[in-house]
């Protein structure tokens, strides 16, 4: 299965500089150098969404001709830009990965965290569990 960098960081865990580091291991830093590394990849993460759209026109290209090599162009073109706009989604999610993470660390609710409490409340209002 090809990495798509969504289990970047697992097994790894970040700590604030009041917070034991686990017997796994993982990454101590203070509380303002953790909210400066997660504006930083916020930042980044907006980018890399920004180059996401922008690179789809590289997997748009139409060949001028019929003919075998404008043809042959056109898909190793196209193939190549897929390549990079895939490339642009596994750093797309390692960010993502990265700022989970960090907010978790830093205490705040991530989205993944809020969907989980819903689905489970949502769960016992239905009477599955």
């Amino acid at each position: 299965m090809a990495d798509d960098g969504s289990n970047f960081l697992s097994g790894l865990s970040f700590f604030g500089d009041t917070q034991s580091v686990g017997p796994s291991g993982g990454f101590r830093m203070s509380t303002s150098e953790m909210e400066t590394l997660l504006s930083k990849a916020e930042s980044t993460k907006k980018l890399i969404q920004d180059q996401i759209v922008k690179a789809q026109r590289l997997v748009q290209c139409e060949p001028p001709g019929k003919d075998i090599s404008s043809v042959g162009f056109a898909n190793t073109a196209n193939n190549s830009g897929r390549y990079y706009v895939g490339h642009l989604r596994i750093q797309l999610n390692r960010y993502g990965a990265l700022i989970e993470k960090l907010n978790t660390a830093l205490g705040r609710t991530t989205a993944t965290d809020q969907a989980n409490a819903d689905a489970a409340k949502d769960a016992g209002k239905e009477g599955k569990y």
